[in-house]
């Protein structure tokens, strides 16, 4: 067997912009998935998709979050070819729960735009490489939030 494919190989440099999200490779099929539960998953999303190659698996379902750091309701689904995303087009107006849900074609800027709007762009699959270039305190900084109950430790006093 081959090893597993990493999800960020695939999204165009181009498409980031200046703080570059995904290393360049070549993308495949997208849709978009509208009208999502909001407790779904990637497998529910795979389910949904069952009979469509999805190469990357989990790492290739997209759930966008909201400014609250929940999903919103919204995916992308990046699947082998754009022959195999025209395709799934036919799951639109599916069920998947007690939802229909709308499928559309997307594209990758789309796609990157969505998933950066809150620099909190995803995909819930444990052990998915996607934390943003630039997001987050620098290298071995100390990063503090700030608010009534949130103060960094004590300093020690000497006796």
């Amino acid at each position: 067997t081959s090893a597993p494919m990493q999800h960020i190989q695939h999204m165009p440099a181009a498409v980031a912009g200046p703080t570059q999200i995904w290393p360049t490779g070549a993308m495949q099929g997208i849709v978009r998935v509208r009208g999502l539960p909001f407790n779904s998953t990637p497998e529910a999303l795979l389910g949904l998709f069952s009979g469509y190659p999805i190469p990357n698996g989990v790492h290739g379902v997209h759930l966008v979050l909201g400014a609250n750091g929940r999903p919103n309701g919204e995916a992308y689904v990046e699947f082998g070819s754009e022959e195999v995303a025209d395709a799934a087009l036919a799951k639109d107006r599916a069920t998947l729960g007690t939802r229909y849900v709308e499928v559309f074609r997307a594209t990758p800027e789309q796609m990157a735009k969505a998933l950066s709007r809150t620099n909190k762009s995803n995909n819930l699959a444990a052990g998915t490489p996607m934390q943003p270039v630039g997001v987050g305190p620098p290298q071995g900084a100390m990063s503090y939030a700030y608010g009534p109950f949130s103060m960094p430790a004590p300093m020690g006093y000497p006796n």
